[in-house]
């Protein structure tokens, strides 16, 4: 066979591959049915509650400085993955220091953002790259993980919103102690612990010790936003 036909057909074959995986992953990221159940019916009515009360909010607005975009700068992973746009965060952190403008340009443009509350749609848009689970040479497309990369501009501003929330959460003391997950300073054993502390008072005192453990299958792919 020629060359030329071999490309051909390997480009076809590799576009029907592309077609099966995209067909799958849009039947899982497809919204949640409501078929108005009455569990569905709370949530959506909790759901537009929350939202006209973030409407009705004055938003404390929170200044981002110039330190702190590089110090967020200097916290990336030194990756050469990118998103969409071909920006990582090896060449991110290669951007000159001052006196050149371009963290400055940077600063200011997270500064507008915040301010007038806008998160650009392009940083909405992800690359999508499938991971195999299996070592075989053939994969089934239910083996198959998805990376989701999204602009790494976004993650920088994300990191510097995180930043100044969290402070927020702690100064109005919003997360009770026991919430551990994703907190520094906190981690799962200490919850462990004391779920065994719990359950050794209640063996002491002959009491019933009751716990609730949930397991959410492809919840990244599939989880209910409104329903959780």
């Amino acid at each position: 066979m020629s060359q030329k036909f071999l490309r051909a057909l390997y480009n076809k074959t590799k576009g029907s591959r592309n077609n099966l995986a995209e067909q799958f992953y849009l039947e899982q990221f497809c919204e949640h049915e409501n078929k108005q159940s009455a569990v569905e019916i709370e949530a959506e009515i909790v759901d537009r509650e929350l939202n006209q009360h973030l409407q009705n909010s004055k938003l404390l607005f929170t200044d981002i400085k110039f330190i702190d975009v590089n110090k967020a700068i200097l916290s990336l992973r030194n990756k050469n993955s990118t998103g969409l746009d071909d920006v990582s965060n090896a060449i991110i952190r290669l951007l000159p220091p001052p006196p050149p403008p371009h963290l400055t340009f940077i600063t200011f443009s997270f500064y507008f953002m915040l301010q007038n509350v806008h998160f650009p749609r392009r940083w909405l848009v992800a690359k999508m790259i499938l991971l195999s689970k299996t070592k075989t040479s053939i994969v089934h497309i239910n083996d198959t993980r998805p990376i989701s990369l999204l602009p790494c501009f976004s993650k920088l501003y994300e990191k510097l919103f995180l930043t100044h929330f969290h402070q927020w959460i702690m100064d109005n003391g919003i997360l009770p102690e026991e919430q551990t997950c994703f907190r520094p300073g906190h981690n799962m054993f200490t919850r462990i612990l004391s779920i065994i502390d719990q359950n050794g008072q209640g063996l002491a005192l002959n009491t019933a010790t009751a716990a609730l453990f949930v397991d959410f299958k492809s919840a990244f792919n599939q989880l209910w936003i409104k329903g959780l």
